[in-house]
């Protein structure tokens, strides 16, 4: 939203989401764990007998990470920090997001003391960090074990958001659209221990050990309904990004870019509303 959490209130929620990348699909995926289980099998490999193999392992596992395809469920918490500043946790299939949220416009105000405006735009701040584990679908897993394969990687995004709100204080839920840049930075490596060169059978082929930068532009459309304690979320972004051309083992290089569709669904719970509304019941009651 547009409308950042008001100041000492808290917000708390769930998420389904998919990432679903072009590239994934671009990237030969089918026949992979065909031929993981083949090579598997073997104590020794010479690269020049196998270099196919080898590159189209290398290019599904630096495709994978780059932009995986994937699903999960998210839990998320923020909180208003400030006025026109709040602060946001994420955990999400593992991996520990931290964020802030700006609001440089429309009111600040709350359900039980609402603002004469219903337009509101906020800029944030995203922080992620993690280390890659190849889940086993595909045999991505094997390639991970075979190409004694690495990746740690670090994702940057800087969203501007407009939202229109339903009510007053998106008390029956808004509407929000808005811009996203984000920036990735991956360090990967491949290091077979059992996969030689023909011309060196005694020393495992030369290592790959890289470090590369990609950025994105996205755009997003989300919306939310329901009534001052719980809401209902779904939401859409779509991104282009061109990955770059990465190193692969025996000296080639794949090159990435496509289209990355995020769809989302899920609840939004208002527990510091509850608790100022029971409060204020209570208080009329006894007095």
């Amino acid at each position: 939203s547009g409308k950042v959490t008001p100041h000492k209130q808290l917000k708390i929620g769930g998420d389904y989401t998919a990432n679903i990348p072009t590239h994934f699909f671009k990237a030969a995926y089918e026949g992979i764990d065909a031929i993981a289980n083949a090579i598997e099998q073997k104590d020794t490999l010479i690269y020049e007998n196998y270099k196919d193999e080898i590159y189209q392992m290398n290019k599904a596992a630096v495709a994978y990470s780059i932009d995986p395809l994937g699903m999960g469920y998210n839990l998320y918490a923020r909180y208003g920090l400030f006025r026109r500043f709040d602060i946001g946790y994420k955990y999400f299939s593992g991996v520990h997001v931290l964020d802030c949220m700006y609001q440089f416009t429309g009111s600040t105000g709350t359900m039980d003391s609402p603002g004469d405006k219903r337009s509101y735009g906020a800029i944030g701040f995203q922080y992620s960090a993690q280390d890659h584990d190849m889940p086993g679908w595909f045999g991505l897993n094997k390639v991970q074990k075979i190409l004694n394969y690495q990746l740690n990687r670090t994702d940057f995004l800087i969203p501007l958001v407009f939202s229109y709100s339903f009510g007053p204080e998106e008390k029956i839920g808004h509407i929000a659209y808005g811009f996203a840049y984000s920036h990735t930075i991956i360090k990967y490596s491949f290091n077979p221990q059992y996969i030689y060169d023909k011309a060196n059978i005694t020393t495992p082929i030369q290592a790959v050990d890289e470090k590369k930068s990609f950025s994105g532009i996205g755009i997003f459309l989300n919306m939310k309904f329901g009534f001052k304690y719980a809401y209902f979320l779904a939401s859409m972004a779509t991104y282009y990004q061109n990955y770059g051309a990465y190193r692969m083992l025996g000296g080639g290089e794949a090159k990435f870019k496509g289209v990355t569709f995020i769809p989302t669904v899920g609840i939004q719970l208002n527990p510091m509303q509850i608790y100022f509304d029971v409060k204020k019941h209570t208080g009329k009651k006894n007095s």
